[in-house]
């Protein structure tokens, strides 16, 4: 590697690895009628997640936002993995779908091209052509 190349490397990694640069986004969402804090996750804690992919739908879900949710402005998580059976029980209405909108996005997940994908293809399969 020639000096050139290590420094544009060296100048790289620096300003990517900086902890400046990897603020996680975040969204206040109205839960029941609170502010609540829904913050993008770290690679550590998305692959946490996965690990637990033997999780039934409803613990997935409420696991996520056991994950997701914050006390505002502070890196309190709002709910405990003790608190899952209760946020089972939730009703899903309007809020809970905002929250998993919310979710999603931080997550990188465009929703409506994911609906217009299941519309197209719903059953996921390949197209032959």
């Amino acid at each position: 590697m020639n000096d050139q190349v290590a420094s544009a490397r060296d100048a790289l990694r620096a300003a990517l690895l900086s902890s400046k640069n990897y603020k996680p986004k975040s969204e206040i969402v109205k839960l029941f009628g609170m502010d609540v804090e829904v913050r993008q996750q770290t690679i550590a804690e998305m692959m946490k997640l996965q690990a637990m992919d033997g999780d039934s739908p409803d613990t997935a879900a409420a696991r996520m936002i056991v994950r997701f949710c914050y006390v505002p402005g502070t890196n309190e998580r709002l709910f405990e993995e003790g608190d899952i059976p209760t946020i089972q029980q939730w009703p899903f209405g309007e809020d809970v779908v905002r929250l998993q909108q919310v979710i999603a996005k931080l997550q990188g997940i465009n929703v409506e091209e994911a609906k217009a994908e299941v519309k197209a293809n719903p059953l996921g399969r390949e197209s032959s052509t």
